[in-house]
């Protein structure tokens, strides 16, 4: 077995595998989760903008 054909069968494994990863990350069950990870940077804006209130209100 020559080192050509282990590099070509180790590529096509990579290749496979990016596929299979990609089509997992892209399902439509996976929707519900993207769209919580997008909120989490809004969630914790707000929740830190609450924070900082509250703190200023609390020291006057």
């Amino acid at each position: 077995m020559g080192v050509s054909l282990v590099h070509s069968v180790f590529t096509v494994i990579l290749v496979i595998l990016f596929v299979g990863l990609v089509v997992w990350a892209w399902r439509k069950e996976r929707r519900t989760d993207f769209q919580e990870a997008a909120g989490i940077v809004l969630t914790e804006d707000i929740w830190l903008h609450q924070q900082d209130e509250e703190r200023d209100t609390h020291n006057e």
